[in-house]
């Protein structure tokens, strides 16, 4: 068992207070507060020390802990600042916090589907590459994106392959992956692309005011056609 004085413990302290130095910086709190920690008792007595070198490991895991959660938190704030569609961060923000990561991919393609069919004003029984066909297609979809005949089908294709390759998959069968997280942000920003794109083009034109949340709307908004 490590002692105070064991080579693997010191490391192990050291090791530490140096990442948690390097990440939050050294006058942040939990740097000062690690580096305050006492390991040794006060008196001689044998099991006084044992006593003393728990109490220090207990508090120093909760200061890591607490740490860790700190990190994370500020991981969802980038997200939550602007990288990632507002109305769709705000469905699928919780199950991120709690890395409920197959969760995250299936509900972003639920959502995703969704919208593009309330906003395009399509009947709710389409779904899938009708949906997609009908909205997206470069010649004859009701709300292409891009501007030339490459971009118009560059689109297409991008939609297609989300329905074909994320939709179906994770509104079928729940993913279980050693890389699950980084598959579900590529899925949410992969989604929030395409979201971001039809409220740039065509936000005025949908069917449904939720296009265009009232924050989000630009001074040249125009008003959104009924349904």
């Amino acid at each position: 068992m490590p002692t105070p004085c064991s080579s693997e413990f010191v490391e192990w302290r050291e090791k530490a207070q140096s990442i948690l130095e390097r990440i939050f910086g050294e006058q942040h709190r939990f740097p000062r507060q690690f580096a305050l920690l006492s390991y040794l008792p006060r008196s001689s007595l044998a099991r006084a020390g044992e006593g003393a070198f728990s109490r220090g490991i207990r508090q120093a895991e909760g200061i890591l802990r607490a740490a860790l959660f700190e990190l994370d938190s500020l991981g969802a704030d980038r997200f939550e600042s602007g990288s990632v569609d507002p109305e769709l961060w705000d469905e699928v923000r919780t199950a991120v916090a709690e890395g409920r990561w197959a969760q995250v991919a299936s509900q972003t393609a639920i959502f995703l589907e969704n919208h593009v069919r309330v906003w395009a004003g399509r009947p709710e029984e389409e779904m899938g590459i009708p949906l997609v066909n009908a909205v997206f297609h470069h010649e004859n979809g009701e709300f292409p994106l891009g501007k030339t005949v490459q971009e118009r089908e560059g689109w297409h294709v991008l939609a297609m392959g989300f329905w074909k390759a994320v939709r179906n998959v994770n509104t079928h069968r729940i993913q279980n992956r050693p890389d699950l997280e980084r598959y579900a942000m590529g899925v949410l920003g992969t989604a929030s692309l395409l979201i971001t794109e039809l409220r740039y083009q065509h936000g005025a034109e949908f069917r449904s005011s939720s296009a265009f949340p009232e924050e989000g709307r630009g001074a040249d908004a125009h008003e959104v056609r009924p349904q």
